[in-house]
């Protein structure tokens, strides 16, 4: 217990630790439930997003690699990238750098990046979420295949799914802040019920306890 909360009352004190574990307990479940339903909007898309990218790799896997930027045309339509898809496709060669993109992918620096790249390489697919134009779009990068460990991303928007991230977020993080308040609140209450019988004794313990006169002692009848 720090040093200041042990300067504050002890129904302050009872209050401020209700509060506290309450905020904390929301915060854990805030968390969990933002990771699940943060995998939930995302799911649907990864799957539709690495059928998408490995079928671009195995259109490019016969390919010479020198040929690739002139075989990547020809991917798009195959996998859908046409004008006004909202899909924007990617080439690497195996460190990240680009070798063709589509237009909006043109100034932006390989998709997959870092641990991501040795992770590819060993066959499994990697996602992600960018930035495009101010735009949230979810990639998935998956290997070629090829002798040079080339490496396709297709990405799609999801401003959509953000933006129910973000809502829920602005929903949730006022509702916590408003469950501490109450929590400490009901945590004073409590507490100043349960302490007003202490109270009470300490009150009744500090009244003056000067010792009472004793009445003299009856004198003893005559025996006679």
């Amino acid at each position: 217990m720090t040093r200041w909360l042990r300067r504050l009352p002890l129904g302050a004190r009872i209050a401020a630790l209700t509060s506290g574990t309450l905020v904390a307990l929301l915060v854990i479940v805030g968390v969990f439930v933002h990771r699940q339903f943060r995998e939930a909007l995302r799911d649907e898309a990864d799957r539709e997003l690495v059928d998408r990218a490995r079928i671009a790799a195995r259109s490019l896997q016969d390919a010479p690699g020198a040929e690739f930027p002139d075989h990547f045309l020809d991917i798009l339509d195959k996998v859908g990238a046409s004008a006004g898809s909202g899909l924007e496709v990617q080439l690497m060669s195996a460190d990240g750098s680009v070798i063709a993109a589509t237009e909006s992918l043109e100034d932006v620096d390989g998709l997959v990046k870092g641990g991501a790249l040795v992770r590819v390489a060993s066959g499994v697919p990697v996602y992600g979420d960018t930035t495009i134009s101010r735009h949230v779009y979810r990639f998935a990068g998956v290997s070629v295949g090829d002798a040079r460990d080339h490496i396709v991303a297709v990405a799609a928007p999801i401003q959509d799914a953000s933006d129910a991230e973000a809502a829920l977020l602005a929903v949730y993080v006022p509702l916590t802040v408003v469950a501490g308040v109450v929590g400490a609140i009901a945590g004073g209450v409590i507490a100043r019920r349960s302490l007003a019988p202490l109270r009470t004794i300490c009150r009744g313990s500090g009244r003056d306890r000067s010792p009472r006169p004793v009445p003299a002692a009856l004198d003893a009848p005559d025996g006679r």
